[in-house]
């Protein structure tokens, strides 16, 4: 990509390009679509309803009885499509004798901040998971907790008691922090097996595909975690778990230090509802998209190429202002009385709890 140097007009056309160039790239390695059923919102306030599983089977007398009529539960929730922004202010002056090519290199930055917002978002409900104010979820309580109910699944929890402390990583071997690790695994497994629906029966009705499975950890255990369910071998002998799990996610918005480090977390990501909502705010018309999709690959930033439409919603659920470029008889009244230039990203939207039944923290603190 070329360097823009202080003499290269930035026109708002660049300015979205060059964003939405940095955007694209760096969302493609984002952790949250991985847990985050995405919905597309265009109210502030927003709900979501659910209508519950259908009566089970059973056996009624012929020509006497009919079964007995059950109502769905309610299970309906709402939440506030919520404002965030990024506001960057340029000097005139700066921006005219800017030598060192930074102003152009802020663009790159915004377009970064604004892609990883929503990994950012994830991992502050996900850290706040077990508030019963800040990660409540649809059944009352906080996301993750040991007294969920729903209709007739009786009391569950997706909560559990880790065995992996900070003192216990730093006192052993990796081979036997990950065979640690492999026990508290197939403790949560069964308990994934173990949960029933609002009628009683197997929340998971098929059996659990190694496929379905996601493991989310901080940088400080993924080794152990590699080591533990993708390594064939573990001393000398056959992994009896490798591949018990399709993929082994971790991220550096998770801790590095502290007992902290050492949660992490199994998720179902394969039927029924993910983790996690992420609200999207503003879902744009086809010809919206169409004018969009014109207006990059026009900017002869993406070499050409065909922008995919969901990318193309996605840069559209932000929203991107500016005055740079703007000079001369084109200039707005701010640039002329405070000599400054201006980009504001903005992003309205919300990401929290849904389905506790699909994703169990393992906690030494639990």
């Amino acid at each position: 990509m070329p360097i823009l140097g202080h003499d290269y007009n930035i026109t708002t056309k660049a300015t979205r390009a060059f964003l939405t160039k940095t955007f694209m790239t760096l969302r493609r390695k984002l952790v949250y679509p991985e847990f985050c059923e995405v919905h597309d919102s265009h109210v502030e306030t927003d709900f979501l309803s659910a209508i519950g599983s259908v009566p089970q089977v059973e056996f009624v007398e012929e020509m006497v009885a009919e079964p007995t009529a059950k109502d769905f539960p309610d299970i309906s929730f709402t939440w506030t499509n919520r404002l965030a922004k990024a506001v960057v202010t340029i000097s005139r002056t700066a921006f005219e004798f800017d030598q060192t090519r930074q102003t152009s290199s802020l663009l790159h930055s915004l377009g970064a901040r604004l892609a990883n917002w929503p990994d950012k978002l994830f991992f502050t409900r996900l850290r706040n998971g077990t508030d019963a104010t800040l990660g409540v979820c649809y059944t009352t309580k906080a996301y993750f907790a040991t007294d969920h109910s729903i209709g007739d699944s009786g009391e569950f929890s997706n909560l559990q008691k880790g065995t992996t402390t900070t003192e216990f990583l730093n006192a052993n071997s990796v081979v036997t922090v990950a065979q640690q690790l492999q026990r508290d695994f197939t403790l949560a497994l069964a308990t994934l097996y173990g949960y029933k629906d609002d009628r009683g029966e197997p929340f998971h009705m098929n059996s659990i595909d190694p496929d379905n499975l996601v493991i989310l950890c901080s940088p400080k255990m993924e080794y152990f975690m590699r080591m533990a369910f993708m390594k064939k071998r573990i001393s000398a002998s056959d992994n009896p778990l490798v591949g018990s799990v399709r993929k082994i996610v971790t991220s550096n918005y998770l801790p590095v230090a502290g007992d902290e480090a050492t949660d992490w977390y199994l998720a179902h990501l394969g039927e029924r509802n993910r983790p996690f909502v992420y609200s999207r705010f503003r879902p744009i018309k086809d010809s919206e998209v169409e004018d969009l999709q014109n207006e990059l690959t026009g900017s002869g930033m993406f070499g050409g190429q065909e922008l995919d439409t969901g990318v193309v919603k996605e840069i559209a659920s932000v929203m991107l202002e500016t005055n740079m470029g703007h000079q001369g008889m084109k200039a707005d009244l701010d640039v002329m009385l405070n000599e400054r230039f201006t980009i504001v990203a903005r992003w309205r939207g919300e990401i929290f709890p849904l389905e506790p039944r699909n994703m169990i923290k393992i906690s030494s603190a639990a």
